[in-house]
């Protein structure tokens, strides 16, 4: 897939694995109504995942900032990705405020089944 430039948010997508698709967020994701750009891309890139029975690794290490808008996006995907029985992973750096807030709220759905996963790097 192509990656996904909006100006300050880039979404790299790779294939670095068979059965995976590895998106690197980068930049800065503070659009006012996130959801109108992100939406569509993560649902083909969603659409992929399951047509060929692979997971998903999001990686947010290198981004700057996330808004609350786009964390509803990413928890829109999140369950779209469970319904399709697509695992899923967040990786963050913990060493960021934001990071370490955002990502850890999302454990509660590690608990809920095995197809999420939240990592932390150290």
């Amino acid at each position: 897939m192509k990656p996904l430039n909006d100006g300050q948010l880039t979404i790299n997508c790779d294939d670095p694995a068979p059965g995976v698709i590895r998106l690197d967020w980068r930049g800065r994701s503070d659009a006012r109504f996130p959801g109108e750009m992100l939406n569509p891309y993560l649902s083909q890139v969603l659409a992929q995942a399951h047509s060929s029975a692979a997971a998903v690794e999001m990686h947010f290490e290198a981004l700057e900032f996330l808004n609350s808008s786009t964390i509803s996006v990413v928890m829109h995907f999140l369950n779209s990705a469970r319904e399709a029985h697509v695992p899923l992973s967040f990786t963050y750096q913990p060493k960021v405020h934001w990071q370490k807030l955002s990502f850890e709220a999302l454990r509660v759905f590690e608990v809920l089944d095995k197809q999420v996963r939240v990592v932390a790097l150290q």
